[in-house]
């Protein structure tokens, strides 16, 4: 069961508050801080990523995130759904399941992408501040990593600039 945003305690699992410090002290002025979670099944990895990503939403008014995986049916399965969950009912938001896009009162959105078409390019026309990769290494190219990097942190009133990717160790 994923923990609502209101029952998510890093404390429990060590990593996770260390992870969360991390994110908050990197200076920023020295680009796109790139983070890799890598733990076996059930680590809460994709808890983390969850939580991470709303938490800035809810910090940042017009923050946009984007989340990705190589299939949007697993995507759809996995981190999308524990999106959902984590927000619970802590905050009113509005969910479109079919496109797998959150949006919050506060202007933040989150927008899913899969990439097996190997369209790697579509996130061209997007700014992100921050974007979240499930299951990295699922992927047999940099591809879509390296097009997604390029789109984080256009936004100079969001501090976080973060390509924070999870995987099971491969």
């Amino acid at each position: 069961m994923t923990p609502t945003i209101n029952e998510f305690d890093p404390r429990v699992i060590p990593f996770q508050l260390q992870v969360l410090k991390d994110i908050q002290e990197y200076d920023y002025g020295e680009g796109t801080h790139e983070v890799l979670l890598s733990g076996s099944v059930g680590s809460s990895k994709s808890v983390l990523l969850s939580h991470i990503c709303v938490l800035l939403c809810l910090m940042h008014k017009n923050c946009h995130i984007g989340i990705g995986r190589l299939s949007m049916p697993a995507l759809k399965g996995t981190l999308f759904r524990t999106i959902v969950d984590h927000i619970g009912d802590a905050v009113e938001v509005k969910v479109v399941d079919n496109t797998a896009k959150i949006f919050f009162p506060n202007g933040s959105r989150i927008t899913s992408f899969s990439w097996q078409d190997k369209k790697y390019k579509k996130v061209r026309s997007h700014e992100f501040s921050v974007f979240a990769i499930e299951e990295l290494t699922e992927n047999d190219t940099d591809e879509a990593y390296k097009e997604i990097l390029m789109r984080i942190g256009r936004d100079p009133k969001i501090k976080h600039k973060l390509l924070i990717s999870a995987t099971n160790p491969d």
